[in-house]
């Protein structure tokens, strides 16, 4: 029996405010912010979006939202078994956390052990 499958979209955003360009600056990166959100393949019933917000932590918005605060945006999507899901399910757990600060003080003074932790769980080393 073939597994289901979900979509995970990335959506990569790009703001002109200071705070991002810092971001931009620091990171060598074209985008400052990231958040996620996983549709059903068959449904598409689940609509929010997770993120983690500098001014209101870890929270769930919409697509409308993410619109208004940055003035570029890029979707990439990717199929995922139903059982990947799990991690967004996690993700969910941490809703209403706050932001942690310590991690973007770390990225403007080089403090590598969070990525290097970060790194572990992605690539599994």
């Amino acid at each position: 029996m073939a597994m289901p499958m979900h979509e995970l979209e990335f959506i990569f955003c790009k703001s002109d405010k200071i705070f991002a360009r810092l971001i931009n600056w620091r990171t060598y990166g074209d985008w400052s912010h990231v958040a996620v959100r996983i549709l059903d393949t068959q449904r598409h019933d689940y609509p929010a979006i997770l993120e983690a917000s500098f001014l209101w932590g870890v929270r769930l918005t919409t697509m409308e939202k993410i619109k208004h605060s940055y003035e570029q945006i890029e979707i990439k999507k990717i199929n995922i078994q139903k059982e990947a899901s799990d991690v967004f399910l996690c993700g969910l757990a941490e809703v209403g956390k706050p932001y942690d600060y310590k991690a973007i003080f770390g990225a403007f003074f080089r403090r590598g052990e969070w990525m290097h932790n970060g790194a572990s769980i992605v690539t599994g080393k």
